[in-house]
């Protein structure tokens, strides 16, 4: 069985004590996962457990649940992965000779 979000934060929940925080790969599955069922375990963010992630969607900005969210301007991130991989690829071209 496949293990969501969810899953990993009721396993999470049973960490005695509990960590002091979390992070998650993107807003969206923190809340529809860890977030999620921290709340249905009464758990309370940030005073029992701090959840960070990435993204600092909209979602992020106007929830009543504290979350630090980081902004990694995706645009500008696959943007310079473009990029590099051209340089790669011009490189590999070249013969490895720039």
């Amino acid at each position: 069985m496949k293990k969501t979000g969810y899953d990993y934060g009721v396993k999470i929940s049973k960490i005695n004590p509990l960590p002091d925080g979390l992070i998650v790969a993107d807003d969206l599955v923190a809340f529809g996962g860890a977030v999620k069922a921290f709340e249905d375990l009464e758990i309370n963010i940030p005073k029992d457990i701090a959840v960070a992630s990435f993204n600092n969607s909209v979602l992020a900005k106007h929830s009543n649940i504290p979350l630090t969210s980081v902004d990694i301007n995706a645009f500008e991130l696959g943007r310079e992965a473009m990029n590099l991989l051209v340089d790669a690829i011009e490189d590999e071209v070249r013969g490895g000779k720039k």
